[in-house]
């Protein structure tokens, strides 16, 4: 509680947008092609979304179970959601680079586990 105190719950929420605009800003940029195909199921304007980025995928449960073995925090809604909330207080912008790399390798290993003979 001292340290939300002393960040300031104003200060808090403005980085928790700043950091889903950029999550919501990567995917856009790099996983909503071919073959990544993730879409946005959160709204994209900061004042209608709270601090989590939901995105859909026709294999989520496979991402979601990779995901895990990579150790990265996150919530799986059946059947094809998946919900990233980076913490202002304990994620930097380099966690959220790393979680968009990580989906990306992720699909990249589980398409090509599909097309392997």
């Amino acid at each position: 509680m001292d340290l939300i105190a002393q960040a300031g719950i104003e200060n808090i929420r403005d980085k928790s947008l700043k950091m889903t605009s950029y999550l919501i800003y990567l995917v856009d940029n790099l996983l909503t092609e071919e073959p990544y195909n993730f879409k946005l199921a959160t709204p994209r304007l900061p004042n209608q979304r709270g601090g989590h980025i939901a995105l859909e995928h026709d294999e989520a449960k496979t991402i979601h179970e990779q995901l895990l073995e990579y150790n990265i925090i996150h919530d799986f809604r059946p059947p094809n959601f998946l919900r990233f909330t980076p913490s202002p207080l304990s994620n930097s912008y380099e966690d959220i680079w790393i979680l968009v790399d990580t989906l990306k390798k992720i699909v990249d290993e589980v398409k090509k586990l599909m097309h392997t003979p």
